[in-house]
């Protein structure tokens, strides 16, 4: 039998003499990443972020509509001109040079006074409405990178001599959702009255006076629009009387606004303006807005 031990000394395995010898591996170390390279990670994604934001608004309006071509802004030119009052409308009315914005600005004469008491005037408006100052500016005929094209007509005078006049401005807007903000200005219409009243009334000294004096006073009251043609168009009425002295001039201001044409129609009176005659004159600057509209897929 093969004895348990041996009286010689046991010898040690060369394998565990070698790793006697050889210094265990280094740990691993779990690297751990720097709070700056993170930091430095979320800025980069920022910046290429900001750039591609950059991008999009160089080459897309707001409402997600690409820049019009040469063409295409010629069309809205065109458009523009053939929406607003035309001589077939009034036949036999005698037209004068018109202002240059709408209705609703009642500057008759430009000037650094009457520029620095609009802006006043239209920052006050908005606060009122509850609405951005850059959307009252644009629905009144002001500068914006939204809009494609401007026309104001001249103004129309009565024959007859019974003091009526008519006139509008219209412009033509990248895609429908600057029209649809633009709108929203006039939408409530006992709002917008109220609101806009301070804003006539400060306005008065630079409107076009009587011939008796220049205008002191002003009210303005919601209008009633019948007849419109579909219910794709957005049409609202205010009557703005203003007053100097015995003399009184009312404006019957009509807004037509649909898919990207917005119309603003002024019709002035010294007591109001003939139901039939205004009624004709608003139904055909409504056709012509609702014929531009885009076919209904």
């Amino acid at each position: 039998m093969v004895g348990a031990g041996s009286s010689g000394s046991t010898g040690t395995p060369a394998e565990e003499e070698r790793d006697r010898l050889t210094p265990p591996p280094p740990p691993v170390r779990h690297r751990r990443v720097s709070g700056r390279i993170v930091i430095l990670l979320v800025v980069i994604l920022l910046v290429i972020g900001a750039a591609g934001g950059w991008y999009y608004e160089r080459h897309h309006s707001k409402s997600g509509h690409a820049a019009p071509t040469p063409v295409q802004l010629q069309g809205d030119v065109a458009l523009a001109a053939h929406v607003g009052v035309q001589a077939s409308d009034l036949p036999g009315w005698k037209t004068t040079p018109g202002s240059s914005n709408s209705a609703l600005v009642s500057v008759a004469v430009p000037s650094a006074a009457a520029t620095a008491a609009q802006r006043t005037a239209t920052a006050t408006l908005a606060q009122c409405l509850k609405v951005p100052t850059a959307e009252v500016t644009r629905a009144f005929g002001g500068p914006s990178p939204a809009r494609t094209a401007v026309a104001t007509t001249p103004v129309y005078g009565d024959p007859g001599g019974a003091g009526l006049s008519v006139s509008s401005a219209v412009a033509v807007m990248r895609g429908p959702t600057s029209e649809h903000a633009d709108f929203n200005v006039f939408s409530a219409a006992a709002a917008f009255a109220t609101c806009y009243k301070p804003y006539a009334q400060a306005m008065l000294p630079y409107a076009a006076g009587s011939a008796a004096a220049t205008f002191t006073s002003v009210t303005v009251q919601p209008a009633t629009v019948t007849g419109v043609p579909t219910s794709r168009l957005h049409v609202q009425a205010f009557d703005v009387a203003r007053t100097a002295g015995k003399a009184t001039v009312v404006t019957a201001v009509v807004v037509i606004f649909g898919g990207r044409a917005q119309a603003i129609v002024a019709m002035a009176s010294p007591s109001g303006f003939p139901a039939t005659t205004g009624s004709s004159l608003i139904s055909a600057v409504e056709g012509r807005v609702a014929a531009s509209l885009p076919k209904k897929k």
